[in-house]
């Protein structure tokens, strides 16, 4: 009887070390098959975005990695200010600064480094004018046009003796809706915090959460979280730290008033919505008149002309709408203000601020430029 139990107690052990054995050798297997089905995808990353009070989230500083779309894989590279850098690498604050504000469309979100518009303009810049301006990429991902204020005058603080020679401002459909969405990290309601988002050495690990998150529910909630990862390798490294975040009834700025209806809630943070209207809210227009006057406020602070342009599939109603904001805005705050499809020639510059000034000194009509045999630009105030 003792024996019997003795070669029971041997066999259970036997059995117990082949099913471990088992499942790892399936471990393995599943690791092995998602390296080489996946590359490096799921392997060890650092954070893309970290976190900030006021403007809610930003890269993170010095960045040299590759990260992961649904499709596609993208080169990364930011520097010691969390900026991304083109082809050029670095640059140096003494030359002259054309600064481009936007989302992730002058980020460059979805193409590497050597493919986005900012690294390709400012290659072509510093080629045009023998080495002597350079761009400055401060556009992230998701951000409104509050935020990119809010960045531009980070920089500014950050960078006080810096030259600026203009303000580009990319404007793109979604803006006036993100305006809403992300009102609370430009009022200071909605502090962040950074956390850690060190990912497992088993690629295995990081697909399973990877689907897991993917998984969650993503519509895009004013008051929801903005850290979800969409199905995208954004490694989020940054949330809020209140559960809920509120949106203000009113907004004062200056002497002005904005009201916030919760009614409307979802018809004002829905870009389909406003695709679908072809029309601003009275609060949407409030709110990018705003968000305009700080960009603006900024810059004139500066000493330095805002170019506005628009991305290339931006629909012709909205163009108007904001052009027609930023005409307002710039005669509000009497910045130097022009709206623009094409990016002036370093040669150009002075031109501009003259035409921009003189535009607004002379108060002619124009508009934005569409037809070939148009000005390169025009002045945006009256």
């Amino acid at each position: 009887m003792a024996r019997a139990r003795k070669n029971a107690g041997k066999n259970a052990i036997k059995v117990a070390i082949l099913l471990l054995m088992s499942i790892l050798v399936c471990v393995a297997g599943a690791e092995i098959g998602v390296r080489v089905r996946y590359g490096d995808k799921f392997g060890p990353r650092p954070g893309f975005y970290t976190a900030d009070d006021r403007l809610g989230w930003k890269p993170a500083p010095n960045l040299d990695h590759v990260f992961y779309g649904p499709d596609y894989q993208i080169a990364i590279r930011t520097d010691a200010d969390g900026y991304r850098l083109g082809v050029l690498g670095d640059v140096n604050y003494s030359k002259e600064l054309v600064i481009l504000c936007g989302d992730s469309y002058a980020f460059g979100w979805g193409v590497s480094t050597d493919q986005s518009f900012a690294s390709n303009l400012d290659q072509m810049l510093f080629d045009q004018s023998g080495g002597r301006v350079r761009v400055v990429n401060l556009g992230v991902g998701g951000y409104g046009t509050f935020q990119e204020c809010d960045r531009l005058a980070d920089f500014f603080r950050t960078h006080a003796t810096v030259k600026p020679r203009l303000v580009l401002l990319q404007h793109s459909v979604n803006d006036v809706t993100d305006n809403y969405r992300n009102i609370g990290y430009h009022l200071n309601l909605w502090p962040t915090e950074t956390i850690s988002t060190e990912r497992s050495r088993l690629h295995l690990v990081n697909l399973v959460h990877y689907v897991r998150d993917a998984r969650k529910d993503t519509e895009p909630q004013a008051t929801a979280a903005t850290n979800e990862p969409y199905g995208q390798d954004l490694l989020w490294a940054f949330r809020r730290k209140t559960a809920k975040a509120g949106i203000p009834q009113h907004v004062t700025f200056g002497t002005r008033t904005v009201e916030f209806d919760g009614t409307t809630l979802r018809r004002d943070v829905t870009p389909d919505s406003l695709v679908q209207r072809k029309t601003f809210t009275k609060i949407q227009h409030d709110l990018m008149f705003e968000a305009l006057n700080c960009i603006h406020d900024v810059a004139r602070a500066r000493g330095v002309t805002v170019v506005h342009t628009f991305i290339s599939t931006t629909p012709d109603w909205y163009v108007q709408q904001v052009t027609d904001i930023i005409r307002r805005s710039a005669d509000f705050t009497t910045c130097r203000t022009v709206v623009t499809e094409a990016i002036p020639h370093p040669g150009e510059f002075d031109e501009v601020d003259d035409r921009a000034f003189a535009g607004r000194r002379r108060r002619h009509r124009s508009g934005v430029q569409h037809s070939g045999h148009s000005p390169r630009y025009s002045p945006a105030d009256h």
